[in-house]
């Protein structure tokens, strides 16, 4: 037996930091790499056995090391990773075992079948490009892909719409945009169950824009995404662009005001790690944006009546948090200050919802109730 540890393909994250095949099962250490960053939290590699004619041990276990350097990290048995074998569905993990040594940092382990002859890994479910490709192929031709500019990198940054528009128009407009921190994977696939239902109920009622993938290039190198200062992605709004992401939706934003009457725009991304409180949202600052207060609300209520319970935080709406250096600079603020519209960011756990564990079916079903929850505002 010789178990390899692979994470350069896209979306792949994991930094290995040994294989013990000495015992009666294999240990496989590995940690998140932080890709030049000051904050980790995603990981998703391959663990795959080169000689499996000569294997004989039946399971392997995973240590996930320097838990405490995870953004987020509190208790780890919150944490439920997931994984696929070869010609197999993703599965969440059982509850892991804690380690504490000497020296009291934690890790946390998991006992996993052995790879046959492969076993993917990661923290939740990715969700990419070839996700956005089967969601548009099953929606009948009523989401449009367009190409609206290049990444950094010169990846395509690709926006999703149910109408393009026409300029002056008054039809009502939401903008919709996820994966400014490229692992934020949850986020994206309660975006997915949103966009299904609306495919699903042919919303003719206003204009849908999205950018799914806002950091195609994070996404693709496998970043968790919060790097420092002007580098991250959701704090490089306004008048400056740091990153040429920003200048790109923003131009995008502007040409869709000018086809539409704008009405929302909303932000998906996750909580921390260990977040396990459900999802919930963060309203635009009420004494900065006192004119939105009360539309932002209505628009929370609205979604948090149509959101089941087992899903929700008990707390649902919240102030956006206090940051150092303020939140001039993010998408619920340009939305604010540049658009005069109100936006809100939703955020969803990674694990667990409550005693919930949260399935791709239990997102998309999150999704869908956001949707009936918007459309209801046009009722």
């Amino acid at each position: 037996m010789s178990l390899k540890l692979e994470s350069r393909f896209p979306g792949g994250n994991a930094r290995k930091l040994s294989v013990d095949t000495e015992g009666d099962i294999p240990v496989v250490r590995f940690t998140a790499d932080p890709c030049q960053g000051p904050e980790c939290l995603w990981f998703n590699f391959r663990l795959v056995d080169t000689s499996p004619e000569s294997t004989q041990v039946k399971k392997v276990q995973l240590v996930l090391k320097f838990f405490d350097n995870l953004y987020g990290s509190g208790d780890p048995i919150r944490v439920r990773p997931v994984c696929k074998h070869q010609n197999r569905d993703w599965v969440r993990l059982k509850p892991g075992k804690i380690e504490v040594p000497q020296d009291g940092q934690h890790s946390v382990s998991w006992i996993i079948d052995h790879p046959d002859p492969m076993v993917e890994v990661a923290v939740s479910f990715p969700y990419g490009s070839a996700e956005i490709r089967q969601l548009t192929g099953k929606t009948k031709g009523y989401w449009q892909t367009d190409s609206i500019g290049l990444s950094q990198a010169g990846r395509p940054i690709h926006r999703l719409s149910n109408h393009y528009g026409t300029p002056g128009g008054d039809r009502p407009g939401i903008y919709l945009i996820a994966r400014q921190n490229p692992g934020e994977t949850p986020g994206s696939w309660v975006l997915d169950g949103l966009l299904r239902e609306l495919a699903r109920t042919r919303n003719q009622r206003c204009i849908v824009w999205v950018v799914p993938l806002a950091d195609i290039d994070g996404i693709h190198r496998g970043e968790y995404g919060k790097k420092s200062g002007p580098f991250n992605l959701n704090r490089s709004w306004g008048c400056s662009f740091y990153r040429h992401e920003t200048l790109v939706i923003q131009n995008d934003l502007n040409r869709w005001k000018e086809r539409c009457l704008p009405v929302l725009g909303v932000n998906f991304q996750s909580p921390g790690i260990c977040d396990i409180e459900g999802i919930h949202c963060y309203l635009p600052d009420s004494a900065r944006f006192p004119d939105f207060h009360k539309t932002s609300t209505g628009w929370a209520n609205n979604i948090a009546n149509r959101l089941p319970a087992k899903f929700a935080a008990s707390d649902f709406r919240k102030p956006a948090p206090k940051r150092p250096g303020g939140p001039e600079s993010e998408f619920i603020s340009y939305c604010g200050e540049s658009l005069k519209i109100c936006a809100l960011t939703l955020l969803s756990p990674y694990s667990l919802a409550g005693d919930n564990l949260m399935s791709r079916k239990c997102y998309r079903e999150a999704g869908k109730a956001i949707a009936m929850g918007i459309l209801d505002r046009f009722k």
